[in-house]
């Protein structure tokens, strides 16, 4: 899974392997100088993960992850 491997490579998974919100966040948000994009990215990544189901692959959860990121930004671009 392509996404998951990124994800491992990034030191962004915690020790089962999902991606980590905070670290996701970091990432995300590193460098941001825009405090209203800033504050939309961190809301988006908190609801797709609260929205997501740890029972899942990990593979498949971190697909999820990144669908439930990219609609978030459709609603608003």
């Amino acid at each position: 899974c392509l996404i998951q491997c990124f994800f491992n490579e990034l030191n962004i998974v915690d020790q089962r392997g999902f991606p980590k919100q905070d670290s996701i966040i970091q990432l995300m948000t590193h460098n941001l100088r825009n405090s209203e994009l800033q504050d939309f990215i961190v809301e988006a990544i908190v609801e797709c993960f609260h929205y997501l189901d740890m029972r899942q692959d990990k593979c498949y959860y971190s697909q999820n992850l990144l669908t439930c990121l990219n609609e978030k930004g459709k609603e608003v671009c």
